[in-house]
C-alpha cells in the first residue's frame, strides 16, 4: 500500500500523525468510496506486512526512579490541578513532531 508506507497520514489531510487502522480506513473510504471493517483492514495490512511496530529496545537515558516519581507523585498533582482549573492535558512527543511545522 504505497499510499501509507513510509508516508505520513499529515499529507493526506489527517490531523494525526500515526497510521491507525481508522485512519487507513479512511483514506481507503476517501479513495475508493469503499467502508470496510477494521477487522479488514487490519488484515490488510497485515498480509502487506504493514504491522505495528515496538521500539527494539528501551532508551539508555531510561530512568526506573524518575518514572516512578512521576506516576506517584508529579502526574497526579498536575491531574488535579488540571481538574481544578478545567483544563484538558495532552500529551505529545517526537513521532509526529517536525521541527519546521507550526502547530497552533
Amino acid at each position: 500500500m504505497r499510499w501509507v508506507n513510509g508516508k505520513n497520514p499529515i499529507q493526506y489531510g489527517f490531523d494525526f500523525g500515526l497510521w491507525t487502522r481508522n485512519l487507513v480506513r479512511e483514506l481507503v473510504r476517501q479513495r475508493f468510496d469503499v467502508t470496510l471493517s477494521l477487522a479488514s483492514i487490519g488484515a490488510m495490512l497485515a498480509r502487506l506486512h504493514l504491522t505495528p511496530q515496538k521500539p527494539l529496545q528501551r532508551a539508555y537515558q531510561r530512568d526506573p526512579e524518575a518514572i516512578e516519581r512521576w506516576q506517584r507523585d508529579t502526574y497526579p498533582n498536575i491531574a488535579r490541578r488540571a481538574r481544578e482549573q478545567k483544563v484538558d492535558i495532552f500529551f505529545w512527543d517526537e513521532s509526529g513532531f517536525r521541527a519546521d511545522s507550526v502547530h497552533i
